[in-house]
């Protein structure tokens, strides 16, 4: 009798327990939205990026993404290979070149996409956005300027830029390697070049003058004024062209 009534108690839960779940499922199949590419248009940067156990990883391959109503897609790492081309939307996942990018979330100031085993987070950027910076050092220390040769030695990579005139058939600079000194005031090394669908690199001679850095490679030549170089960090101004670049 004991056990005739253990029994329809037990059956009475797993019933009640199986009753949630099919109550559940609908939700689940909600969860996976449709996402159509107007939902993530858009240019953006990432912020950050987490794995599996959710643990903040340090990255120096910032990856930016910009996304067109019409699917292209072009993915730039600052680190890398950059891809682009017709992506295509499946459920909550974007599939470009081969690469599938998972949508955790998405909202107007936040995207967070799973790709491979990380977690990345992106916030929408511009290209055209000018950062307020006063050199006027009122509101703070003014910017430090090293101008020595020995001090521009090493791999510059740019990790921002702002162009009020930004033109997708633009030329911009990627990174600036730069390894001997053959004068005081003259550097050499190689130069990256890209645009919105290829990359070159070339051998350059620097000459400084000042704050001025005078830049020429065998088909073009650049003129770039030193805005800050404190050994670690410098930013660039060429033409309507500020670049912000680490030594990596």
């Amino acid at each position: 009798m004991r056990f005739m009534f253990f029994y329809l108690f037990l059956k009475k839960q797993i019933m009640k327990k199986l009753l949630i779940i099919l109550l559940l499922c609908p939700l689940f199949s909600i969860a996976q939205e449709d996402y159509s590419f107007k939902d993530i248009a858009g240019k953006w940067i990432e912020a950050t990026r987490t794995d599996k156990s959710s643990i903040v990883s340090n990255f120096k391959d910032t990856i930016y993404l910009e996304i067109r109503d019409d699917g292209f897609m072009l993915v730039r790492p600052l680190i890398g290979k950059t891809y682009f081309g017709d992506a295509e939307i499946k459920k909550n996942k974007i599939i470009l070149k081969g690469e599938t990018f998972e949508i955790d979330q998405i909202s107007e100031n936040l995207m967070k996409l799973k790709h491979g085993k990380y977690l990345h987070r992106f916030i929408p950027f511009s290209e055209t956005s000018e950062p307020q910076i006063d050199f006027s050092g009122q509101a703070e220390q003014p910017k430090e300027i090293k101008t020595s040769t020995k001090s521009l030695l090493g791999n510059w990579t740019v990790y921002k830029k702002t162009d009020k005139e930004f033109d997708t058939k633009k030329i911009y600079i990627k990174s600036l390697e730069l390894v001997e000194v053959n004068l005081d005031n003259l550097l050499s090394g190689t130069l990256t070049v890209h645009s919105m669908n290829k990359q070159s690199s070339s051998p350059v001679t620097i000459f400084i003058e000042g704050v001025e850095m005078n830049m020429a490679t065998d088909t073009n030549k650049y003129k770039a004024q030193m805005l800050r170089n404190d050994g670690n960090e410098m930013i660039l101004k060429i033409g309507t062209v500020t670049y912000y670049l680490k030594k990596f």
